[in-house]
């Protein structure tokens, strides 16, 4: 299994710009320093540029959790629905219950979903649509081209034809 490759600790780097800016307001104490105002001023706009890479940092920081904790739904989902197409892979007849699959969106069992291939049969472009999107499937086509792919998306191979 592949691993994520490491990620620098952003809270150790906020905190230590945090420092770094706190340091630096006691720079008001060099008065008596020759060039102690152009110091300040520098160190003011030192001071703002620290605290807008912190935001920023918080908000990389942010985007990459949202985009492990999807990636780790995705994989999650992939796994139940495998095994849910094997399971729906044995269905011969149209009024075999159909185990339902996961979404892709919110990693929950799809609602509505078919019970059987009759119910999938009777779908209109709509519902169709939906279900498909959940799964990540393409939408395009026709209407029994749609129900076509849902029995595949479903491990109904037998009986998409």
């Amino acid at each position: 299994m592949n691993q994520l490759p490491l990620l620098p600790d952003f809270n150790a780097v906020s905190h230590s710009y945090a420092v770094i800016a706190e340091e630096f307001t006691k720079v008001g104490n060099l008065e008596a320093i020759s060039g102690a105002q152009e110091t300040r001023e520098a160190v003011r706009r030192l001071e703002v540029q620290v605290r807008e890479t912190s935001r920023q940092q918080q908000e990389m920081l942010a985007n990459i959790q949202r985009m492990l904790e999807s990636s780790v739904r995705e994989n999650q989902v992939t796994r139940r629905n495998t095994l849910r197409c094997s399971e729906n892979s044995t269905v011969s007849r149209a009024n075999v219950p159909l185990r339902p699959l996961y979404s892709y969106s919110t990693g929950e069992v799809i609602r509505r979903f078919p019970r059987d291939v009759a119910a999938i049969n009777g779908l209109q472009d709509g519902s169709l649509n939906r279900l498909l999107n959940e799964l990540g499937c393409e939408t395009d086509g026709t209407e029994e081209e749609k129900r076509r792919r849902l029995k595949l998306a479903c491990g109904v191979t037998n009986m998409a034809v």
